[in-house]
């Protein structure tokens, strides 16, 4: 089976996550990885893109001709390779005074605004995500991610490859007022549920072409609908791609990222309140106390999990899946320079059991290959979730 486990440090904040089942979105700036979620594009030195560029922000103004725009073009040309940040941050104003005739600075300081506000509209969106490991027992997770082995590591059981929103507290969607958008006001929807994605490691980035951010009549590509999944593909792939040197994490992610920007006329960012999800709690199936927890903290956090394992009746679905409770403690191995995880408990709908009471082998065994009691309405059958 399938489960993937969410390392915490023990704080009151982590307690009131797990009684709240909460689940905190982050973005690139607010991770220990300043290139996580980062992408990477590049404007080539392509002169017939920069030209119709141009032309677009021109189309805004009067009085320019041909030959300046593509004196425009050939300087902004020259400067190339440059990332899209570079790009973005690039003052044009003496580009613009240099390349036109009537060296007019007023107006090429109003091109140069018209020109940064483009790029900045079409420019990759926000990624918000939450961070997982495939492996409950690694030594520096537990140190980097669990306070040096005093907090603890949440087991959940994906359904589907997904986790749930609470089916009480769903965040359904967002709104904005858009005075330059399409509407004076304008919603974002949000998934009910959320994609475990692996996150892939490599040494290197390919960097993706710049201009294809842009308005259409940029590249004036016509891809076929294959190429164009392609190119979607890749570009939202640099989101779950990471440097080699956090292998170590064996990382999956939940994610999301808002519409682009051109659709609401301005970038679209999320709140902090707006980025705190509540997960369904019938998938947190598991816990693994630090092996450097307190006798005090572990008793907290058994208080806690019994809480939220006795209201999971309340959440009234018309159809769900409840399954088994395990709790583990982290032991340092004495043998070898690593972590024995041993089971402690195992909480049913209707019994605990300790590992030498006879049953417990038979519900352990089950519990590890995902069988759950699927609930529809006023009946119940007992189902095997692979994924």
């Amino acid at each position: 089976m399938t489960m993937y486990y969410k390392y915490r440090s023990f704080s009151e904040f982590s307690i009131k996550e797990l009684l709240y089942q909460e689940l905190y979105f982050a973005t690139r700036q607010e991770s220990n990885d300043p290139f996580d979620s980062k992408t990477f594009y590049e404007f080539s030195a392509n002169p017939s893109y920069w030209l119709n560029l141009i032309k677009i922000v021109g189309s805004k103004f009067t009085g320019f001709t041909e030959s300046d725009f593509t004196s425009i073009a050939k300087k902004l040309s020259d400067l190339c390779p440059m990332s899209y940040e570079q790009v973005g941050a690039l003052d044009i104003t003496n580009i613009v005074f240099e390349s036109i005739e009537t060296k007019n600075l007023p107006v090429s300081m109003l091109f140069a605004e018209q020109f940064k506000k483009l790029v900045a509209l079409y420019a990759p969106e926000e990624s918000y995500f939450t961070c997982f490991s495939k492996v409950p027992d690694d030594p520096l997770m537990w140190s980097h991610y669990a306070g040096n082995h005093q907090g603890f590591c949440l087991i959940f059981q994906p359904i589907d490859g997904k986790l749930k929103q609470h089916p009480l507290y769903k965040r359904t969607g967002i709104r904005r007022d858009t005075p330059n958008g399409i509407a004076p006001s304008m919603g974002m929807g949000l998934p009910e549920s959320f994609s475990f994605q692996d996150v892939e490691y490599q040494d290197d980035v390919e960097h993706l072409c710049a201009f294809c951010r842009l308005p259409a009549g940029v590249t004036k590509l016509d891809l076929p609908e294959e190429e164009r999944i392609a190119l979607v593909t890749k570009q939202s792939s640099q989101y779950v791609q990471k440097h080699r040197s956090w292998e170590y994490e064996q990382e999956v992610r939940l994610s999301f990222t808002p519409l682009s920007g051109y659709l609401y006329g301005q970038k679209v960012g999320l709140t902090k309140l707006e980025r705190l999800f509540h997960y369904d709690p019938n998938q947190l199936v598991g816990i693994v106390l630090g092996a450097q927890m307190t006798r005090e903290n572990k008793q907290r956090v058994q208080e806690v999990i019994n809480e939220v394992l006795s209201r999971r009746e309340l959440y009234k679905q018309e159809k769900r899946v409840l399954f088994d409770f395990m709790v583990f403690e982290a032991e340092l191995s004495a043998k070898q320079r690593n972590l024995d995880i041993k089971p402690v408990e195992l909480l049913t709908l209707t019994s605990n059991y300790k590992p030498d009471a006879p049953e417990f082998g038979r519900f352990y065994s089950e519990w590890e290959q995902g069988v759950g009691m699927e609930i529809s309405g006023n009946s119940a059958s007992r189902v095997t979730i692979t994924a």
